[in-house]
């Protein structure tokens, strides 16, 4: 996406969120509608896996004791190859953590299409 999309999402960004802080699905919600508005249905995040990985990171180191895992717990995040319930629920538990909307953008900027003073 390039200049004009990131300004439009920001823009919507402190509108619903007048704290400052989102979700990262809440984040992602936002991020998609306002793309899709502009850029039609077809629109996707380029790059998409790397700001999950960032933000993920980010909310596993952040965490602190409630959200450490174990080597075993860390195999089984997804809830995929044996972690069951459990991993899915902590899982789930990290993506209601709320994120300030600084880092938030200045990982989405990574995926912004543009010069480096844009991003």
């Amino acid at each position: 996406f390039n200049l004009e999309v990131w300004e439009k999402i920001v823009e919507e960004l402190k509108m619903v969120t007048p704290n400052g802080k989102a979700t990262y699905p809440e984040f992602l919600s936002v991020v998609v509608r306002v793309m899709r508005k502009l850029k039609g249905e077809e629109f996707t995040i380029q790059l998409g896996h790397l700001l999950d990985r960032v933000v993920i990171s980010e909310l596993e180191r952040s965490g602190g004791g409630d959200f450490a895992k174990s080597d075993e717990e860390e195999k089984n995040f997804d809830g995929v190859g044996g972690g069951g319930e459990d991993s899915t629920k902590q899982g789930s538990k990290i993506m209601e953590t709320e994120l300030p909307l600084s880092f938030l953008l200045a990982t989405l900027s990574l995926a912004l299409h543009g010069t480096v003073a844009d991003r």
